[in-house]
């Protein structure tokens, strides 16, 4: 994986304040390493993306800012697909932020490329097949993420996961173990929400 360092990220975006990146692995010929960057707060939040291609001009490769002009024809790979234990659940999350966070306490954890949920259907869902996929995102989403997905359940009365993540570091003082531990409840699978267990790829 190619490094982007934060010197690189303000060549890009000066604008960037403490600027955070989250990189998405290859997994097509023509799928390039991507980045989303993100700073800032509030009113003030700012999230833009870069990318790595060929310098023509001097030869080698370099980060740029944006996304490629093109869509890979496999689609997006999912946020952190390469670093994902061989077994056990991935949790899906809508921020790259969120996912993250999991992966900080030891949980396999994944999101989309544009946390739009419109424009799920840009991604290479099948890094999950055959994967027990634990879906934590706003109830809004459930329906339209539950087409992309076979084995899915839900997670519920949690909040939201940052949040869920905060309450529960001041809960157990920061211990990691404790926290991931709590975090294995009793899943809602999709029936009970009246979602479909699985749908074709769109």
């Amino acid at each position: 994986m190619p490094q982007l360092l934060e010197a690189t990220i303000l060549e890009i975006y000066p604008q960037a304040v403490k600027p955070r990146a989250y990189v998405y692995p290859v997994n097509h010929d023509r799928n390039p390493w991507l980045a989303m960057i993100e700073w800032g707060s509030g009113g003030q939040a700012r999230r833009v993306a870069a990318h790595y291609r060929e310098d023509k001009q001097n030869g080698g490769m370099q980060w740029v800012g944006g996304m490629p002009t093109y869509k890979p024809e496999g689609g997006w790979s999912l946020y952190g697909s390469d670093r994902w234990q061989p077994l056990g659940p991935v949790y899906l999350v809508a921020t790259e932020r969120e996912a993250f966070g999991l992966e900080a306490i030891g949980l396999d954890a994944t999101t989309w490329v544009d946390e739009r949920v419109q424009n799920a259907k840009f991604s290479d869902w099948t890094s999950l097949d055959g994967r027990q996929v634990m879906v934590w995102t706003d109830p809004r989403l459930h329906q339209e993420l539950s087409r992309h997905l076979w084995r899915h359940s839900f997670v519920t009365g949690k909040g939201m996961p940052l949040e869920w993540l905060r309450a529960a570091w001041e809960r157990h003082g920061g211990d990691k173990a404790k926290i991931w531990e709590e975090l294995w409840w009793e899943p809602t699978p999709p029936e009970v929400l009246g979602l479909a267990g699985a749908g074709d790829l769109v």
